[in-house]
């Protein structure tokens, strides 16, 4: 994927990572945070002597996701702690953790460290097996876009869809960024909610397949504004309290299209960027009222929401309060709560679930009295909540080789279309990102925002593939 200029990327973690950590020992660490630096230094040391890691970072999509996400959570993260000083409780939490809560917190994210790192050692030559780097150079540079045929199943659908959006369209566009009811959650299960995305989803997909295939024709920058110009849309329409869910559709698109578009497409995405960073703004003022008061433009919000980075990635704090929330309502919480946890994030299916019977909601009902169910309890707590404090990474190890196994078969499904492209980096996010989330979080985005789209997508396949050969016998 990235060939030759993944060896810049490595000097950049290394040497910002050695700062982070000299920082970390400098500054006048409170709450038992004094040995946060050693999360950086496991991370720096694990990294460097990592050649399988590297080596797959360097040519899987995969890997280079959870490469950044690593990088985000084990080694910026510790910086930003520090640079806010957020060694204590948010003003909207109940309770603040103490001193011994925040050392077995970095105990349990070094051992999920460490258990990252061994699950690529002894399972990625397995699971990948040997390649030659110049010939897969020479297949990711081939980034030709072809047509997207649709036929009769996905016209329906989008016929359906459409009538749909008629009858319930304040469900369909978001009437007010400041209107609770009207900003999605990022996995909402409500199965109206789910048939809108996959609407949203094809319909922008189609047209910016479209845009990219005319382009490679005829090489007009009208094609490029138009594929941005649509690609804002979506976001807009798919406005949610969850700012990943915005900033994702926008890093994939630019990924699959800054080969195509080089230096034409770069100079919209810093006006893209803009854009989205004013609506970003919006949700941090929506989700942190309090910041607004203290600051003022929006760069002064998002840089003063940064102080949350310890939930956005799932760290210390997070960890922290999870050990004592288990061991608060250790008599709650089974094996009911776990299967809980899975269907209950499940369209359709959720609705006889307990929503009341799963961690997430023990978790707030300790840190925020129940007011809301927005905090999110961290993997490794999930797992010494389920299978014991000795498997605390066992989830996350699950999920390290399942997304090992779906990158090194990415080329395989992947065709030469927008859609297929984008599926794909989104399926690969979803498994690297359970080091930042939680079960019902990846269930959620599993079955809410990839599996509907996906089905679709296969039942399209097939039916316009079926046809191709039919055509061809005759």
């Amino acid at each position: 994927m990235l060939g030759k200029k993944y060896k810049n990327y490595q000097l950049f973690v290394i040497v910002s990572t050695i700062l982070i950590i000299l920082y970390s020992i400098y500054i006048d660490n409170e709450n038992g945070y004094f040995f946060m630096f050693l999360i950086p230094l496991t991370y720096l040391i694990c990294f460097c002597f990592a050649k399988q890691f590297n080596k797959l970072s360097s040519n899987y999509n995969g890997m280079f996701i959870l490469n950044i996400l690593m990088y985000i959570k084990y080694s910026l993260s510790i910086f930003i702690i520090d640079f806010f000083k957020d060694y204590y409780s948010k003003s909207f939490y109940v309770i603040s953790p103490n001193e011994s809560l925040v050392k077995e917190a970095i105990v349990y994210i070094l051992i999920e460290i460490v258990s990252i790192f061994i699950i690529i050692f002894f399972f990625g030559k397995k699971i990948y097996g040997s390649f030659d780097n110049e010939k897969n150079d020479e297949k990711q540079n081939n980034k030709v876009v072809e047509k997207y045929s649709v036929r009769i199943f996905l016209i329906l659908f989008l016929g359906i869809s459409f009538l749909l959006s008629i009858i319930f369209r304040k469900t369909f566009i978001p009437q007010s960024l400041f209107s609770e009811n009207s900003i999605e959650n990022e996995y909402d299960s409500n199965a109206l909610s789910v048939i809108f995305w996959t609407f949203k989803f094809f319909v922008s997909g189609i047209m910016i397949n479209w845009f990219i295939y005319l382009f490679q024709k005829k090489k007009k920058m009208i094609y490029v504004v138009l594929s941005y110009t649509m690609i804002m849309i979506f976001i807009i329409l798919n406005t949610s309290n969850s700012r990943i869910n915005m900033l994702l559709p926008l890093l994939f698109f630019f990924t699959i299209t800054d080969p195509i578009f080089k230096k034409k497409g770069r100079i919209l995405i810093v006006v893209s960027s803009i854009i989205l960073l004013s609506s970003l703004s919006a949700i941090t003022v929506y989700k942190n009222p309090y910041h607004y008061k203290e600051v003022n433009g929006n760069i002064g919000i998002m840089l003063s929401s940064l102080d949350g980075i310890q939930e956005y990635t799932s760290n210390i704090r997070p960890v922290a309060f999870g050990l004592s929330a288990i061991r608060t309502f250790d008599r709650e919480i089974n094996f009911t709560t776990f299967f809980n946890d899975i269907l209950g994030s499940i369209p359709v299916v959720s609705h006889p679930i307990n929503q009341n019977n799963r961690i997430n909601f023990y978790y707030n009902l300790y840190v925020l009295n129940g007011k809301n169910n927005s905090q999110i309890i961290p993997m490794s707590v999930s797992s010494i909540a389920y299978f014991s404090p000795f498997l605390s990474s066992f989830l996350v190890s699950l999920n390290m080789l399942l997304l090992m196994i779906i990158d090194s078969n990415e080329r395989k499904r992947e065709k030469k279309n927008f859609i297929s492209r984008y599926l794909n980096l989104y399926l690969l996010f979803i498994f690297a990102a359970s080091i930042n989330c939680n079960t019902q979080i990846l269930i959620g985005r599993l079955f809410t925002k990839y599996l509907p789209i996906a089905l679709l997508y296969f039942l399209n396949n097939y039916f316009t593939v079926r046809k191709e050969r039919v055509l061809d016998e005759k």
